[in-house]
């Protein structure tokens, strides 16, 4: 999970407990001054249906981050944050939600991470001792004659590539 995700993740807890809070004082308020007039209660009655809203979508935009078209929820997420930053309550989600449309950080996984540090070194992309041994002997047992084999530099690179496309495809799903 990228740390923008786990920034509107916490934003989205703390979002829908406020929210959670003010919409049962909105409703208590509603039925309050029922008797009073009709402007009163409708407007508790809206109050609690955009609080609804809110929480509704912060969860909705929680699921989308980190997709390719993540772009409309991340904005999403900056008018969330100013809105929340505008009350005394709402500042810790705001600005977390504001962090969420600000920061593009990724996280890697550790192989990626190994494979792009030995990469950026060597300029070589790693490959295991196991794929090396494996397109060996693959090598050796296709080798008709046991007398002088031919160990290729390209065969041995091929065996190597094409396992370790397969081992980085399997890592990704």
């Amino acid at each position: 999970m990228s740390v923008n995700k786990i920034l509107a993740l916490i934003g989205a807890i703390i979002t829908s407990l406020l929210a959670g809070i003010y919409m049962l004082i909105s409703l208590a308020g509603a039925f309050a001054v029922a008797g009073s007039s009709a402007v009163g209660p409708a407007f508790f009655f809206i109050l609690a249906l955009i609080l609804a809203g809110v929480i509704v979508f912060s969860w909705i935009g929680f699921t989308k981050l980190d997709k390719p078209n993540d772009k409309p929820w991340k904005i999403l997420f900056l008018v969330f944050g100013i809105l929340g930053c505008l009350t005394l309550a709402g500042i810790i989600p705001g600005v977390l939600y504001i962090l969420t449309f600000a920061l593009n950080i990724k996280q890697q996984s550790t192989a990626e991470k190994e494979t792009a540090a030995a990469t950026e070194t060597t300029g070589w992309t790693a490959v295991s001792a196991t794929t090396v041994v494996s397109a060996v002997s693959e090598h050796v047992t296709s080798e008709s004659t046991v007398g002088e084999s031919d160990f290729s530099e390209s065969a041995v690179s091929e065996s190597a590539v094409s396992e370790n496309n397969a081992t980085s495809e399997s890592n990704s799903l």
